[in-house]
């Protein structure tokens, strides 16, 4: 008797279609010599990496091909590796958490407004209770990152960060060659550094910059 709900439950993954949405952005990038596929947002703006076997399983999230179908070809196109119905469940549903993906099953509209829902009021709680996590999306940033890394990509390189060792180091060696003097005005540095006032400018300062 307890075969039969592990096989109702079974029957119920092989039937289930995932279809991706069609306004994401997806885009192939070497790093440290592999090649990784990330997916952009545009709604959220957010970025999510995927990898090669992860980047497959996308074509068969149309809305029409079972999650069977799906893990019938992985196993073709990546023997001998295997793949479980319940692993690739637990992709497709990280997929709908993150907004990816609509679930074709009936009903299906009204989890993915419930989980909208949940996930604006996660928003709302954690904009209120940390200012770093407050987004505006106010511009696409691909295209001036793009622009900026042209003239400012030497800062990435190993002699920028022997430089800035260097320039650490002399600070260091300073504040020590004259601590005497740094920690006289150290407790003017204190009133000054903790007091509310301070605390207000630079939560505001924090707020803008970022």
């Amino acid at each position: 008797m307890s075969s039969e709900p592990v096989s109702s439950d079974l029957e119920r993954r092989k039937q289930i279609k995932i279809r991706l949405r069609k306004d994401l952005s997806i885009e192939a990038q070497l790093y440290e010599g592999r090649t990784f596929f990330v997916v952009k947002d545009p709604v959220s703006l957010r970025y999510y990496r995927l990898k090669e076997h992860e980047h497959f399983l996308l074509d068969f999230m149309d809305g029409k091909r079972t999650l069977q179908d799906a893990q019938k070809a992985y196993e073709d196109r990546f023997r001998p590796d295997r793949l479980r119905l319940e692993d690739l469940e637990a992709f497709a549903q990280q997929l709908l958490t993150a907004g990816l993906a609509q679930n074709e099953a009936p009903k299906s509209g009204k989890q993915l407004y419930d989980r909208h829902v949940k996930k604006r009021r996660t928003e709302l709680f954690q904009t209120f209770t940390n200012i770093l996590y407050i987004k505006v999306p106010v511009f696409d940033p691909d295209y001036l990152l793009k622009h900026m890394l042209k003239y400012f990509s030497w800062i990435f390189s190993l002699g920028w960060f022997l430089i800035s060792l260097v320039i650490m180091s002399a600070a260091v060696l300073l504040v020590a060659s004259h601590f005497d003097t740094f920690r006289n005005k150290l407790p003017n540095y204190y009133e000054f550094f903790f007091s509310f006032k301070t605390l207000i400018y630079l939560w505001m300062a924090l707020g803008i910059v970022k």
